[in-house]
């Protein structure tokens, strides 16, 4: 029976000062800040196809929304729990001094701030998109979300009028932070007592993503994946452990795939010679795929051989003198390393090796000897050399030729050792990365800090020049989100939550994924679940980027009100003319709400008339000025027409006709008519 090695991960991340940590770190160079984290074992077990797991759960249990910001009700929302809200009578709730004012609200209300405000707060369980209505409620809402405090709020999301006088927002959210939620009421009086219906829902991640195929051995991790050339229009995944037969030794892949991206085929190719090879990377140059090294079963040392796989004859050529491997002599304490990160030059002439562990452990462990060492190997000359080393000695990182910004060799995430308070061995998660361009010399240049550190992540560069991770683990466990990072600002920004991979119960985040661009869609070969799972992966999925750009999160998406009014339903009603009728229906089952406006030119009586309509419908006919002030209006609870009179000043007014009955799904085929009667 096969068994799960490893440890479970401490609930808590113990932040060190890099003075107590930083060992074998250059005074003065700048170092990523650690996270102390217990890491869970890398064994594999057999392969799990994630649509097995049970449905989550969707439920709405907030309660009452709160009357002050600084006690906000918290939410419940991730992929695990897609849907919160509460109902709450807001008739003793009140406004305070400090309310934000709301800058969606529509025409002239009497109080910018609203009345009677309520107050959530959301600490997103996941990255995705969150839609939040008040529809239901029985006032008038004004709804607004905020990133930031009670004392400093920054206005994300505003919403007057969307749809009736309900409001609704969707927007992006982060996993991790924090948002500010205010319903208020556009009107100060209460004629009736005012229920509150609020609603949050968060959408399914990943919408990006795609399973395209299926690897033809089954799942891999631990695995290495390049692309071809510009003649060669091929992605190819190498080696990797496929499953864990006992407790002792993982199963080791001898396999060399070409997978055709326009074709969705896969093609076997000559396997790995040896006992194969994981934990490893590899690079594409000109026609011929380089591993140097990795794990191949043996625990007492790690593989030290320059694998070379020539793509055009189908033949792996592991002669060291065609191919030398390190020189021993170059390696720290002469000892071969692995879990390390390698890129390719971009003239193709030379690649590069960066960091590693030496010691060989099944999971990291705090005696793990890791180092910063960078090498380059020369093809053409088959010379090993030594080039800058980085600042902070890494393995289970990610690596890539950044060529936008002219930034070079960077490196991102990934583990090391250090120390705590307590002066004991600790594992470190690092926050951040480096750059360091051989070209132009000088020392590694700290990128900025990842927004979800992670180790075993796989990463890729973008049609667009910016470089993306995706996948891997931190201290929690899985990381779904998928982040860029932009040469140009040497930031990293967190896409939206339809490009994270996995994350949800029945798609867990990946650790190891490893993938490529082709054209301009992102291929992910295998990986396996996290360690609560452990379990191998053999799908191949891809996401679609397209030509443009790819949105960053907490960025507002439609539908909303901004603060000039944007999908209004009053600020885009339809216009009345004088003695001209206009034609009206119901046609879905959430639109109870049709909006009109005119403008009045002189004092006088009016008088609005609605006919032709059904016998089975009642309608109520309603007339608002500016500040949505009811001047008019005839609710009688019978079917047939209507018709309010009434004396107005010179402005523009609103006309609303309101579907009562049915209350249910409206006929389209039932169409009324409205007429400004001026008696003329």
């Amino acid at each position: 029976m096969r068994r799960l090695l490893g440890l479970l991960f401490i609930t808590t991340l113990v932040v060190l000062s890099v003075g107590m940590w930083a060992t074998g770190h250059t005074l003065g160079q700048k170092v990523d800040p650690p996270i102390v984290i217990e890491t869970p074992g890398d064994w594999l077990q057999a392969e799990i196809k994630v649509t097995d797991l049970s449905p989550a759960p969707r439920m709405l249990n907030a309660q009452p929304a709160a009357d002050q910001c600084g006690k906000a009700t918290p939410l419940n929302l991730s992929f695990a729990n897609t849907a919160d809200g509460s109902g709450v009578d807001t008739y003793r709730f009140t406004q305070e001094p400090t309310d934000p004012v709301l800058g969606c609200m529509f025409g002239a209300p009497a109080n910018r701030q609203g009345y009677r405000t309520a107050w959530y707060s959301l600490t997103a369980g996941d990255t995705s998109i969150v839609t939040i209505t008040t529809e239901g409620t029985e006032y008038d809402t004004v709804l607004a979300v905020y990133s930031g405090s009670c004392q400093n709020p920054s206005v994300l999301a505003c919403s007057d009028d969307l749809r009736g006088f309900q409001s609704a927002v969707s927007l992006r959210v982060i996993r991790g932070q924090t948002y500010l939620i205010e319903v208020a009421d556009y009107r100060p009086g209460v004629p009736r007592p005012p229920l509150l219906r609020f609603s949050a829902v968060m959408h399914d991640g990943g919408a990006n993503w795609m399973q395209v195929n299926t690897l033809p051995s089954g799942g891999v991790s631990r695995h290495a994946v390049v692309a071809g050339g510009p003649n060669d229009p091929y992605i190819y995944i190498i080696g990797g452990q496929t499953t864990v037969e006992d407790s002792l030794a993982p199963r080791i892949s001898q396999s060399l795939y070409r997978y055709d991206p326009a074709k969705n085929e896969f093609h076997k190719l000559l396997d790995i010679p040896g006992a194969g090879v994981s934990n490893t990377t590899a690079v594409y140059l000109r026609g011929k795929i380089y591993i140097p090294g990795g794990f191949d079963g043996n625990t007492s040392e790690y593989r030290n051989l320059n694998l070379v796989y020539d793509v055009a004859s189908d033949f792996w050529d592991k002669d060291p003198i065609r191919n030398p491997p390190i020189p021993v002599e170059l390696l720290p304490n002469e000892e071969m390393f692995a879990w390390a990160a390698a890129a390719a030059a971009p003239d193709e002439l030379s690649y590069y090796v960066t960091g590693g562990r030496t010691s060989y452990h099944s999971i990291p462990h705090p005696s793990d000897v890791v180092i910063p060492n960078v090498y380059q190997y020369m093809p053409a000359s088959r010379q090993w050399s030594e080039v800058q080393p980085m600042n902070s000695a890494r393995y289970a990182h990610t690596a890539a030729w950044v060529a936008k910004g002219d930034r070079g060799l960077c490196v991102a995430g990934g583990l090391t050792t250090g120390k705590d308070g307590n002066d004991r061995d600790v594992v470190v998660l690092l926050t951040g990365g480096e750059c360091f361009n051989p070209n132009t010399g000088g020392a590694w240049q700290p990128t900025g800090p990842l927004n979800f550190p992670r180790y075993n992540a796989g990463s890729a560069i973008g049609p667009d020049g910016n470089w993306y991770i995706f996948g891997g683990l931190d201290a929690a466990g899985g990381v779904p989100e998928t982040e860029a990072y932009d040469p140009n600002t040497n930031t990293w920004h967190v896409l939206g939550g339809e490009y994270s991979l996995g994350g949800s119960p029945q798609d867990p985040a990946r650790d190891w994924p490893r993938g490529v661009y082709w054209g301009d869609a992102l291929y992910v070969f295998g990986g396996n679940t996290p360690p609560s799972e452990n379990r191998v992966i053999s799908s191949v999925d891809r996401m679609a980027v397209g030509a443009g750009t790819v949105p960053f999160a907490n960025r507002v998406l439609l539908p909303l009100s901004t603060m000039s009014g944007t999908e209004n339903f009053l600020a885009f009603s339809t216009p009345l003319l004088p003695n001209m009728p206009v034609s009206g229906n119901f046609v879905e089952s959430t639109q109870f709400l049709n909006g009109y406006h005119f403008d009045w030119p002189a004092f006088g009586r009016v008088t609005l008339r609605l006919t032709n309509v059904s016998d089975r419908s009642i309608l109520r006919l309603s007339v608002y000025d500016i500040s949505k002030v009811v001047r008019a209006q005839d609710d009688s609870p019978l079917t047939g027409n209507k018709a309010v009179s009434v004396t107005l000043e010179p402005g523009r007014y609103f006309v609303t006709v309101e579907r009562v009955v049915p209350g249910d799904m409206p006929n389209p085929n039932q169409v009324y008519q409205l007429v400004l009667d001026t008696g003329q």
